[in-house]
């Protein structure tokens, strides 16, 4: 080996070697004898090193043979003429070997040897690596499919690994993956009943003027825009232009809700339902259910259905009118035709029911009776948050109306019929498991939908804008025109009170018709306001509750004592008195339940979204009354994370106010 050899493959030894010759001259000018020592001593040094050299040099040759006779390979240097790039280590991760493609298509500029191995396996272990199975790592910019075996040499054992490169592959993955179709479907919600007020003319220039916010939405992305009617647009997209949307967070949402005719706003919003799958029929089912679910939720919102999973944009404004008066002379029909054709009928609340469920189950019986059916609530009373009604319940009727799981299961068992009322999730019913025996079954609810709903119902009657179920059932009633007692008048009022608040949230002109029409038939605002009564105690730990509540950013934060007999009742009251509390935009409560579990009770008047706050807890509800519940948590922990919650939501909202 020449020098020149050395120098490229040894720059450090020979450097180091040519400044110790150096000193020693140096050092026996002044005392030969120290520097003959010094000699002698790096002379032994030079000769181990050398020695260790050697001893490598033949261990790697001996590697090589090893690895080129597993490979039925007689030549011994075969694998630095390879066609693959591969590289050699021990099980210490010392780079043994590579060869010329290894360094030319995968190491690039890098210096081997002081890379590392981690630099070409992606961090990875080669221990972990030599199970048979190819991995795809990136080195650099390039992607490779890496197939590592392991084999022993003289008692050591040592890995070879051959890299594939899969550049041209990935990226056409990633082409095909950008470039998936993706439908979308956009309606604007209750334009059709807006042209109403306005001349022909003037409604074509709103129905223009909305079509071209979205022209403009799209102008930089390549999508096909079509109008299928007034109210609904279909867009054919690329992924790569969902994603775009996405990241922009469908702003077209704050445009269309800004939308001013004439200076004036019309208060116009968009609801969007996106989806894909693995045709564009797929997609466009998967985009019709994406936007009920948008609708379900109050409108003004976008929702993405992949799968089974939905992701949401927007839902800041109150929920849009989609309710008519033919869909409700349509759904009472065919519940009464249901009614008449089953041998009983059973109605289910969620848990803890409360008066806006038990009172939508009373108004029911009088449905059922007009059909000469009878009827059975399915309740645990000591766990009802409407005790004085039931307490009424048993004294109003001539037949045990009120019956647990199970005397309900066998009213079911042959051609039974189940109304659920007040929920459309399944684990928040009452008794989940009757749902789940029941053949044939009738949903009615207000709140707002959530991604794990019920579907299975011959009825869906399901409507966010509504004050209450109470309200949507009184309609129903309207339409049947039942014989409706004084005593059911007053529990369906007591409903549209309780989800109302007095008529103070969620009102519309049709809440206070039917509010009119229960007082036609006999319903006493005096009695029903007993129904509210609470006792001595209850309201004491109320203004406890109140008293000890902190504010953070506007919002009340109180946490209720553990040891409360209606702690439900009590915290959902003092969640509505905190907001009476001046700069108060949002009120909540926590509390354990007698589960142990750790809850909260949301309550705004509609200036925060406290749906959305406990929906990022895992919660839900509506714009105005939410609440969330943490089985395995302590009251603490979710303070912190309802703290957290509360900064996201109110960055969301700022981020929203500055596109705006």
């Amino acid at each position: 080996m020449n020098i020149r050899s050395l120098l490229s493959r040894y720059p450090v030894s020979v450097l180091a070697a040519i400044a110790v010759a150096s000193l020693l001259g140096a050092l026996a000018w002044y005392h030969w004898t120290a520097a003959l020592c010094f000699a002698v001593l790096f002379a032994a040094l030079a000769a181990a090193a050398l020695l260790r050299v050697r001893l490598v040099q033949q261990r790697r040759k001996g590697v090589i043979a090893t690895l080129a006779q597993r490979m039925d390979i007689t030549q011994g240097g075969v694998l630095a003429e390879y066609p693959v790039p591969v590289l050699v280590c021990d099980e210490k991760e010392n780079i043994l070997f590579f060869n010329q493609k290894f360094k030319e298509e995968v190491a690039g500029e890098l210096v081997v040897e002081d890379a590392g191995l981690r630099q070409f396996t992606q961090s990875q272990q080669v221990t972990e690596l030599a199970d048979g199975k190819p991995r795809g790592i990136a080195v650099g910019e390039r992607f490779y499919s890496l197939y590592a075996s392991s084999f022993h040499h003289k008692e050591k054992q040592y890995y070879a690994l051959y890299y594939t490169d899969n550049t041209y592959f990935r990226s056409v993955e990633q082409e095909y993956q950008a470039s998936r179709p993706y439908v979308l479907l956009l309606d604007v919600d209750d334009i059709s009943q807006m042209g109403l007020g306005f001349r022909d003319s003037e409604y074509a220039e709103i129905r223009n003027g909305i079509e071209a916010l979205i022209e403009i939405w799209l102008e930089d992305l390549p999508c096909l825009l079509r109008r299928v009617n007034d109210e609904r647009y279909i867009i054919v997209a690329q992924e790569r232009d969902v994603d775009q949307m996405i990241l922009k967070r469908f702003d077209v949402l704050d445009a269309v809700r800004k939308y001013a005719y004439r200076e004036k706003e019309l208060g116009v919003t968009l609801s969007i339902g996106v989806g894909t799958g693995r045709t564009l029929a797929d997609g466009e089912t998967a985009a019709h259910r994406a936007l009920e679910m948008a609708i379900g939720r109050g409108g003004d919102q976008a929702a993405i259905k992949v799968g089974k999973s939905y992701e949401f944009f927007g839902g800041v404004s109150k929920s849009v009118e989609k309710r008519s008066q033919v869909k409700t002379r349509a759904v009472a029909s065919s519940l009464t035709e249901l009614i008449a054709g089953s041998d009983s009928v059973v109605i289910m609340g969620h848990t803890f029911p409360d008066l806006d469920a038990m009172g939508a189950a009373v108004g029911l019986i009088a449905v059922a009776q007009s059909q000469q059916k009878r009827a059975h609530i399915v309740v645990s009373p000591e766990r009802s948050l409407a005790r004085a009604l039931l307490e009424r319940v048993k004294t109003e009727y001539d037949y045990d109306v009120i019956v647990n799981p199970a005397q309900a299961e066998p009213l079911l068992a042959k051609n039974g019929l189940l109304i659920l009322v007040d929920t459309h999730v399944e684990p928040l019913l009452e008794f989940p498991a009757l749902y789940g025996r029941a053949k044939t079954v009738v949903l009615i609810d207000h709140h707002r939908r959530m991604v794990n709903s019920i579907e299975d119902a011959v009825i869906f009657y399901h409507d966010p804008n509504a004050s209450s179920t109470c309200e949507m059932v009184t309609e129903l009633i309207g339409c049947i025109t039942p014989r409706l007692s004084r005593f059911e008048a007053e529990a369906l009022l007591a409903g549209i009170m309780l989800d109302t608040k007095n008529f103070v949230l969620r009102t519309r002109v049709r809440t206070f018709d039917a509010a009119a029409f229960l007082k036609g038939k006999g319903a006493d605002t005096v009695k029903v306001k007993r129904l509210f009564a609470n006792s001595l105690e209850d309201n004491r730990q109320r203004y406890t509750i109140v008293a000890n509540a902190q504010t953070y950013r506007d919002c009340a934060i109180s946490v209720a004592a553990e040891a409360l007999q209606d702690i439900r009742i009590v915290t959902s009251q003092a969640a509505d008195e905190l907001l009476n509390v001046q700069g108060v935009r949002a009120a909540f409560v926590l509390f354990r339940d007698a589960n142990g579990s750790a809850c909260i009770t949301a309550r705004s008047y509609g200036e925060m979204n406290v749906q959305l706050v406990m929906e990022q807890l895992g919660g839900g509800g509506h714009r105005t009354m939410a609440a969330a519940q943490f089985p395995q948590s302590d009251v603490e922990t979710v303070r912190q994370r309802l703290v957290e919650a509360i900064d996201e939501r109110l960055a969301q909202e700022a981020v929203g106010n500055a596109r705006r």
